[in-house]
């Protein structure tokens, strides 16, 4: 499985996300969508942050849009976060 975050340097919450993901040390790969266009076209990126999660064959286990209390729920799901007083504190930061 392997997490991608679809951003861009003008996106605030991209680069928060960015920065919390570093912060919290969980493994990422960013795609910024400008520098990488076709990709996100191969991805089908219509909004930003996108976070996808892939299966171990490189396909699309699920997505997700947007930024917000949603994001660590998702990432929950999947055992990238536990639930702490720092999601607490995103969830402020995005709310």
């Amino acid at each position: 499985m392997r997490l991608l975050l679809f951003g861009s340097e003008k996106c605030f919450a991209c680069q928060q996300l960015k920065k919390e993901f570093q912060k919290r040390q969980i493994p990422y790969i960013y795609v910024d969508v400008e520098k990488e266009s076709q990709k996100a076209i191969d991805y089908m990126i219509t909004s930003l942050p996108t976070i996808i999660i892939e299966n171990g064959k490189g396909e699309i286990k699920d997505m997700y849009i947007g930024h917000g209390q949603g994001v660590w729920k998702f990432l929950e799901k999947y055992k990238l976060v536990k639930g702490d007083k720092w999601l607490q504190k995103i969830y402020k930061i995005f709310l």
